[in-house]
């Protein structure tokens, strides 16, 4: 007699266990999404890089809003040369771009792919090029001297008007805000 309600009993058993925890499952209906305070806020900094003048006699500051955390010395030389390329006149090479920027004791080791080689011939270009690099980089607090690499390397000379293997030092000189 008791092996004929063990069945009935381990199957009601069963039913009642299948029917109970489909709530678990389902998403629940009447939840509000996260308040908007919540989502912590990107907080934003001030980026300064600087651009060659229209006459090409002077450098400016230009200087824009972004995330803080891209406030990098890399995204500096990014923004200079995306800037220069958008310009009516660029003065940087085509297919310029800068592969890293490296600080070390107060010297920033810039980059450049092997398109800085074709920066246009002369003095002017060539100090050009430095000045606002080198002023673009030297904005940061940590960054005291630059020096120039192309993919990965050292360089010598440029365009031969300057010594590229030193340690450039923030030159104001060029420097004008119109």
């Amino acid at each position: 007699m008791k092996k004929i309600w063990i069945a009935p009993a381990i199957s009601l058993l069963m039913l009642t266990l299948c029917g109970c925890g489909t709530d678990i499952l389902q998403k629940p209906e009447n939840v509000p999404p996260k308040a908007q305070e919540e989502i912590p806020a990107q907080k934003n900094a001030k980026l300064t890089y600087y651009k060659v003048s229209s006459d090409a006699s002077h450098i400016v500051p230009v200087t824009k809003s972004v995330i803080a955390s891209d406030a990098t010395p890399k995204t500096a030389v990014e923004e200079m040369i995306r800037f220069d390329r958008n310009s009516k006149y660029p003065f940087l090479p085509e297919g310029l771009s800068v592969k890293s920027v490296y600080v070390e004791d107060g010297t920033a080791i810039v980059n450049f792919s092997k398109e800085l080689k074709n920066i246009q011939k002369g003095s002017t270009s060539e100090n050009l090029l430095i000045a606002i690099t080198v002023n673009t980089l030297t904005e940061f607090a940590n960054i005291k001297k630059v020096k120039f690499f192309v993919e990965g390397s050292p360089i010598n000379s440029l365009t031969g008007h300057n010594d590229m293997s030193q340690e450039f030092v923030r030159d104001t000189s060029l420097i004008s805000d119109k």
